[in-house]
C-alpha cells in the first residue's frame, strides 16, 4: 500500500518513561469509523511546556497572597513572625495599650505562652496554633513578659515583650 492510501501520524507522548513517538493511521475517522482525509497536526514542542508553567505560577502567585505579613518583609512594629522555630523579632518593645500579633509562617504547630523555662505564669496562652494561624494580645500594663513555644522550649525558641508607659 503507498503512503497515499494508508496516511499515517507520529505523535510525540509523555508517559512515566519520558516522552515517546506513537504511529497510527489516518485512513479512518475514529468516532464515525469512515474513510478520513483529515490531516494531522501535531503540537508544536514549545507548547507542552506551558501546560505545566502557567499553573504552577499561578499556584505560587495565589499561595502567598493570603499572608498578612510576606516572610521577606520586616514585620509591623507590632507583630512577630513565627518560622523555623524562632520568634522574630525575639525582643519586641511597645507602648502600654499595644496589641501584638503573632503569625504562624512556618510548617509546624506552635504556641505562644506567656513564662518562662517552660513554666507558664497565666497571663497569655495561644494554643496550638497550626501554619498560618494568629494569635493576639494586648499589653495594658508595663512590664516585662517573657513567652516561648511549649512544643520547642527545650530548643530555645522564646521571646520577650517589653512594654514602656505612654507617653
Amino acid at each position: 500500500m503507498s503512503s497515499l492510501q494508508n496516511p499515517q501520524a507520529t505523535q510525540r507522548v509523555l508517559n512515566g518513561y519520558g516522552l515517546i513517538d506513537t504511529t497510527f493511521s489516518l485512513t479512518q475517522d475514529p468516532i464515525n469509523m469512515q474513510p478520513s482525509n483529515r490531516s494531522f497536526q501535531p503540537m508544536p514542542a514549545w507548547v507542552f511546556p506551558l501546560f505545566f508553567i502557567i499553573p504552577f505560577g499561578l499556584i505560587i502567585n495565589i499561595a502567598g497572597c493570603d499572608s498578612p505579613t510576606d516572610a521577606n518583609d520586616d514585620p509591623e512594629p507590632d507583630e512577630v513572625i513565627i518560622q523555623d522555630h524562632s520568634f522574630s523579632p525575639s525582643n519586641l518593645e511597645v507602648t502600654e495599650g499595644t496589641t501584638v500579633t503573632w503569625f504562624n509562617q512556618g510548617n509546624d504547630v506552635h504556641t505562644v505562652t506567656s513564662g518562662s523555662d517552660g513554666d507558664h505564669d497565666g497571663n497569655f496562652d495561644s494554643g496550638n496554633m497550626d501554619p498560618g494561624d494568629e494569635f493576639s494580645y494586648q499589653f495594658d500594663e508595663p512590664g516585662t513578659y517573657e513567652y516561648y513555644c511549649i512544643p520547642h522550649v527545650q530548643a530555645g525558641m522564646t521571646g520577650t515583650v517589653t512594654v514602656v508607659p505612654a507617653d
